[in-house]
């Protein structure tokens, strides 16, 4: 039965939030750059709403993953073949991919013996 909301029960049914991962996973696997976004303008959502079904059925979770994968690997390899630029396949990376320029090294344990030598200022 539907979850019913402030205005009745809602649209969103367990059995249509499923439909729309199979849509995001063929619209995903036909467009030449996949984003969530266009997605959800193309099937009258806004955008939010589809992480909202991700936090409520597994099968939209796992569908919307594996639309960002393709979307990754389309840009990827889109900016290697110079279909697109490569700047901005990095810039579009960082932002929907998370990734980064940075390796960030984490160091446990001691070290011993390390001796740090720092130039001596010139006196004027």
């Amino acid at each position: 039965m539907a979850k019913r909301g402030p205005k009745g029960p809602s649209k969103y049914t367990t059995k249509r939030i499923e439909r729309e991962a199979v849509a995001l996973i063929k619209y995903a696997e036909a467009a030449q750059i996949p984003f969530e976004f266009e997605f959800a303008t193309q099937r009258g959502y806004y955008s939010e709403l589809l992480s909202r079904w991700a936090l409520k059925n597994d099968k939209f979770y796992q569908a919307l993953k594996k639309m960002k994968d393709i979307q990754t690997t389309k840009i990827v390899k889109a900016a290697m073949m110079k279909k697109i630029d490569v700047t901005m396949a990095i810039f579009t990376l960082k932002n929907v991919a998370g990734w980064r320029d940075k390796q960030e090294l984490a160091h446990t344990g001691e070290i011993k013996g390390l001796n740090i030598y720092l130039p001596k200022k010139d006196k004027k």
